[in-house]
């Protein structure tokens, strides 16, 4: 009796969190005798916040398309753990305010854990962190970054952290360590279990009448969040910008599969985000391809992203990051910027054409260590792109932060990658400075390498690894075979 008892626990448990799992029915809560755009809102929102209640999932099955409107003092809709669109065009007009659409939130604590405690990751000492699955977000009260250069009312940047905590021992260490007398950390935790939140097949149209931004989706403080096929389409709008379509803040372990960015809204040098990630572990990011003015991507405190088979113009950390990897993924039209990154960042067959492949940007004066590697990729390079990196201008002012006040030059290697020259490229670079104004040598720089690197077409322009001297601390071991081909 007692083994019948428990396999029918089982079972409920696979039913609730398996394939088969538990679903409510926006159907079922006025959605199809709603009179206006206002009244299906409202029948979604309170769907959703039955499926919370009762712990079970949500499915838009049976449903084509539902045309909605953002009412005055709306509230994000929550999502539950699953949330199956099911192919759903789902088209929003909104007059009323900045808005998220749908919303998962996880609560925070507050708790008191040591500078050592962080940088060891071992908390089995800390009665609320010794058993289950925790997410500890931590933030540096001290300024990383106290001036962005160039910037008018520039405000202090503070690092972050995640760091995911299975039975009180940490699974990641933070970006930087924390157990030293410049750090000040304020740390919280959430409770997130290991149970995967998911989120998908969907087809969001926010309309051209709509005179207010809504956003799509924003997930803070939890872990394990699975975003698949989803479609975001933006009408062109000059009027408006500062998007920020998917916004993950303080999460780990994200992946994102077969995602769609039609267009944000942003201008040519007005921002405007299709993603943001913001202080995130461990991202996946599969088969994402997105077009839009200004930059798919705004991201502040990466640590460990992987892009594969995307086609987009961008990838940035506007600040703080360690080690990411990019494969097979097509730049265009844009530029990658990073600034204050640790680690290894790695391209492997990657595509860039009428783009910046790496820019350090300067305006945070954060040249910090990393090794640069690409490999079996193809640069089209053109007489305003006619370099791989850019420093984009160093700075002669020294930082603050003691982690900031050297500045580093990457180990770059280049290892069987194809460089287009057309005729009209008389000379290019490896590295072009746009202006070293500091005064000092660049440390933690020890090799550069091209090995099997092939350029093809004009072959008389002249290479030189960087447009202007570089002063370095070390002598730099430097290696740049290349062959040449023409088309």
């Amino acid at each position: 009796m007692r083994l019948l008892i428990i396999g029918a626990l089982l079972f409920a448990s696979q039913l609730l969190y398996g394939k088969g799992i538990v679903t409510l029915s926006p159907k079922d809560y006025g959605l199809l005798s709603a009179k206006n755009g206002e009244e299906r809102y409202i029948a979604l929102k309170r769907c959703h916040e039955d499926a919370v209640k009762k712990n079970v999932g949500v499915s838009y099955a049976g449903i084509d398309t539902i045309e909605i409107s953002i009412p005055n003092r709306a509230n994000s809709i929550p999502l539950p753990r699953y949330t199956d669109f099911s192919g759903v065009t789902l088209i929003v007009t909104n007059h009323y305010k900045y808005f998220w659409l749908y919303s998962c939130r996880s609560k925070t604590v507050g708790i008191d854990v040591t500078k050592r405690e962080i940088d060891k990751g071992y908390f089995k000492n800390i009665d609320a962190l010794k058993k289950g699955e925790k997410l500890l977000i931590i933030k540096d009260e001290n300024p990383w970054i106290l001036v962005r250069l160039g910037y008018k009312n520039s405000t202090p940047k503070f690092r972050k952290d995640v760091m995911l905590i299975r039975n009180g021992k940490a699974k990641n260490k933070t970006i930087c360590p924390y157990n030293n007398y410049y750090s000040n950390p304020s740390v919280n935790y959430a409770d997130v279990g290991d149970e995967e939140i998911v989120i998908k097949n969907l087809n969001f149209i926010r309309s051209k009448e709509s005179s207010e931004k809504t956003n799509l989706l924003e997930i803070r403080n939890t872990a394990h969040i699975r975003i698949n096929n989803i479609t975001i389409t933006t009408p062109q709008n000059d009027l408006n910008y500062s998007d920020a379509a998917f916004v993950i803040e303080d999460c780990a372990d994200l992946t994102m599969n077969d995602i769609t960015i039609n267009g944000t809204y942003s201008d040519y040098g007005k921002d405007g985000y299709g993603i943001r990630l913001l202080n995130v572990y461990d991202t996946k990011i599969n088969r994402l391809t997105a077009k839009c003015k200004w930059g798919v991507f705004g991201n502040y405190y990466v640590n460990k992203a992987q892009l594969e088979n995307c086609s987009i113009n961008r990838f940035d950390v506007h600040s703080y990051g360690r080690d990411f990897t990019f494969k097979r993924c097509r730049f265009t039209d844009f530029y990658n910027q990073f600034a204050s990154v640790y680690g290894t960042i790695t391209f492997n067959d990657c595509y860039f054409e009428n783009q910046i492949p790496f820019l350090q940007e300067s305006t945070f004066n954060a040249f910090t260590p990393f090794d640069l590697l690409f490999s079996n990729c193809t640069f089209k390079l053109d007489k305003k792109h006619n370099y791989i990196v850019t420093l984009y201008g160093v700075p002669e002012i020294v930082n603050e932060r003691a982690e900031l006040s050297s500045k580093c030059l990457p180990n770059i290697t280049l290892a069987n990658c194809e460089v287009y020259i057309p005729e009209d490229v008389q000379r290019w670079y490896l590295i072009e400075s746009r202006g070293v104004k500091y005064k000092g040598t660049f440390d933690y720089v020890k090799r550069i390498k091209m090995k099997g690197v092939k350029v093809i077409g004009n072959t008389e322009a002249e290479f030189a690894v960087s447009d202007e001297p570089l002063k370095t601390t070390k002598q730099v071991k430097m290696k740049t075979n290349l062959k040449y081909a023409s088309e």
